[in-house]
């Protein structure tokens, strides 16, 4: 049974080994645990969190660092002098 695991994980890494390397860039080298043992499924599941959450957190960069004069800005700074 442990052989089966171990065996498991193995091909699980030789068949997403790029969506592993790309987890693991943006979780700091860390995979989360059993993450292996859910095979293909799993790894693109964590993949596309990963994504969003990147995503939500560029968009929400772009508009606190807009420049001033920009529609994002302007509303902003409209909305704290009312």
């Amino acid at each position: 049974m442990v052989m089966s695991k171990m065996m498991k994980m193995f091909k699980t890494l030789r068949e997403e080994n790029e969506n592993i390397m790309k987890i693991k860039e943006q979780t700091k080298q860390k995979l989360r645990v059993g993450l292996l043992q859910e095979g293909k499924e799993g790894i693109e599941q964590e993949l596309n969190n990963r994504t969003d959450i990147f995503d939500n957190a560029r968009n929400m960069d772009m508009r606190n660092e807009a420049m001033p004069g920009t529609t994002a800005a302007t509303t902003t700074e409209g909305s704290s002098e009312k």
